[in-house]
């Protein structure tokens, strides 16, 4: 009972912590990662024969677990969104320094006299 217990703890917790809004990112993650890691030590020291009690702790985290995946779906998503941001920020910052740098050489007339 103990482990089923403490593994819906964690699941309270991780839920909460993945719907804050997130004020500094690497801790929020750090956090997050921790959570997971902890959750699944608890999840896997996890035992049968199952009480009433514990079949519902089960049934509840896995609802819990469906939300949380939702969420840490949404967290990869922006996370993924700013850094294409970032590299096309990047691109054309380098475009705005070198505008000639990247030119096609298609249809360049090259000059062999000197």
């Amino acid at each position: 009972m103990n482990a089923v217990k403490e593994a819906y703890k964690l699941t309270l917790k991780l839920q909460q912590e993945v719907s804050q809004k997130e004020h500094d990112r690497d801790k929020h993650i750090q956090n997050i990662e921790q959570l997971l890691n902890n959750r699944d030590i608890a999840i896997k020291l996890i035992k049968p024969p199952f009480s009433e009690e514990e079949k519902e702790l089960g049934r509840a985290m896995v609802k819990l677990n469906d939300s949380i995946d939702e969420k840490l779906r949404e967290i990869r998503f922006n996370i993924s969104k700013n850094i294409k941001a970032l590299k096309n920020r990047e691109r054309g910052q380098t475009r705005y320094v070198n505008p000639y740098g990247t030119t096609s050489r298609d249809g360049t007339f090259y000059d062999k006299r000197k």
